[in-house]
């Protein structure tokens, strides 16, 4: 198993299953992944891809401590990734670590197309995902099965990042000056 310190703390580790009940989600992401049971099904699919990692306190690697972030990337054909993060509330050093050890290593990946789904109301989710290098690219309605919308951030490789990544990077000025969709708030 590789082992890799480092230098706020966390080990990555290769993603195992048993990560998943390791992890204190974070608030923001606890309805998405509510207890270890739902969880379960979705490591093990996880654990399948070659593109997955664990950010582990001390020990974690060895049964004990706990996994601080998980963070991977879910293959849907030759040329298109998803990516997938589930988080523990970290502090800035940690978090500044996840994220640029994350936006590298979307960096170095050759898909034509990377992306990544987050809830409406999740704010820092909406940064995060900027913060990846990754641009605005549409709004899924009602899409939750609680009927909270999902937008959807992505790179796409050989296209302008005009194209897929606007500058009103919540949705065009018209769309919500006539009023469409006006019982959703823009994050």
């Amino acid at each position: 198993m590789t082992v890799m310190p480092a230098p706020c703390g966390l080990t990555l580790l290769p993603f195992e299953p048993k990560h998943m009940r390791m992890i204190a989600v974070q608030p923001a992401q606890a309805h998405d992944w509510p207890d270890c049971d739902a969880r379960d099904g979705r490591a093990a699919a996880f654990a399948a891809e070659e593109h997955c990692w664990s950010f582990a306190d001390a020990g974690a690697g060895n049964g004990g401590g706990t996994i601080a972030a998980c963070f991977g990337m879910v293959r849907s054909h030759a040329e298109h990734l998803t990516a997938w993060a589930v988080m523990s509330e970290l502090g800035i050093a940690r978090l500044g670590y996840v994220t640029r050890w994350c936006r590298a290593y979307i960096a170095g990946m050759h898909e034509r197309r990377i992306d990544v789904t987050v809830r409406r109301g999740f704010a820092n989710g909406h940064q995060w995902a900027r913060l990846l290098g990754l641009g605005f690219e549409s709004w899924h309605y009602r899409f939750f099965p609680d009927g909270e919308d999902m937008a959807v951030y992505a790179r796409i490789d050989g296209l302008p990042a005009d194209v897929w990544a606007p500058a009103d990077v919540w949705a065009p000025a018209d769309f919500w000056r006539k009023g469409y969709a006006a019982d959703r708030v823009q994050p």
